[in-house]
C-alpha cells in the first residue's frame, strides 16, 4: 500500500513540477514578446478576445493560466514512467530513494 501511494504521490507532484515549469517558462516568454499571447495564446485558450486581449487587468495571471494549462499533462506521463521504474524496488524506502534521488547515492 506504501508503494502505491508514493506512486500517486509521484505522479500528483511531476503534474506540479511540469505546471510550474510551464508556468515560468511562459513568463520568460511573456517578458520577451507580449505579441504572443495579446495576438494568438490568449484567443487560443479562450481567454480573451482579440479585442479584449489588450485590456486585460492583469495579463500575467493570463499567462501563468496557459503555462499551467498547457504543460501539466506533461507530468503525467513523466510521473507514470518514473512511479513504475521504482517499483522494482521492494521497499517503500528504496523505492522513495530511488524517485528523489536517482543516482543511487
Amino acid at each position: 500500500m506504501k508503494k502505491f501511494s508514493l506512486f500517486l504521490l509521484t505522479i500528483l507532484l511531476s503534474i506540479l513540477v511540469a505546471g510550474l515549469y510551464g508556468i515560468l517558462h511562459d513568463q520568460v516568454t511573456y517578458t520577451i514578446c507580449p505579441e504572443y499571447y495579446t495576438k494568438f495564446k490568449f484567443i487560443q485558450f479562450g481567454l480573451a478576445d482579440e479585442t479584449t486581449a489588450l485590456l486585460q487587468p492583469s495579463p500575467r495571471q493570463l499567462v501563468a493560466i496557459i503555462g499551467f494549462l498547457a504543460t501539466w499533462w506533461t507530468g503525467i506521463f513523466i510521473g507514470i514512467g518514473l512511479g513504475l521504474t521504482a517499483l522494482i524496488f521492494k521497499e517503500a524506502t528504496a523505492m522513495f530513494r530511488a524517485i528523489v534521488w536517482p543516482s543511487g547515492g
